[in-house]
């Protein structure tokens, strides 16, 4: 049960961070296609249009790229607490304690030593 959601929760925030991306580069296709370069003397109608399409791509990249670093972090932190856990989770119930553990590195790290001063 677990497992399923810590897969659920990281596929919803990669959505985010997708959907983020999505939005960012619908707000680059209004600033580059839509608005365009303005014309030299452009008649009113073409000011303003231009003037709402810059509007909606300033708006659009500016709320895509908010979504897509907050689905990012949101998305790190997560992993990291899911890491923690998942070697928690290891330790206990593979019946593996930190003590046995550093006792075996401890000996390994003498093992070493021992063959490096015999060259």
């Amino acid at each position: 049960m677990k497992e399923t959601t810590r897969n659920i929760s990281c596929r919803i925030f990669n959505s985010v961070i997708l959907a983020g991306v999505i939005i960012l580069l619908i707000g680059l296709y209004y600033s580059v296609i839509k608005a365009g370069i303005p014309y030299q003397d452009p008649p009113m109608e073409l000011q303003i249009n231009y003037a709402i399409n810059m509007r909606i791509g300033k708006i659009l990249m500016g709320k895509g790229l908010l979504i897509a670093t907050c689905g990012g972090i949101i998305r790190l932190i997560l992993g990291l607490i899911l890491k923690k856990q998942r070697r928690k989770w290891y330790m206990t119930n593979k019946g593996i304690d930190t003590l046995k553990t550093e006792r075996l590195l401890l000996q390994l790290f003498k093992r070493v030593l021992k063959t490096v001063k015999k060259f």
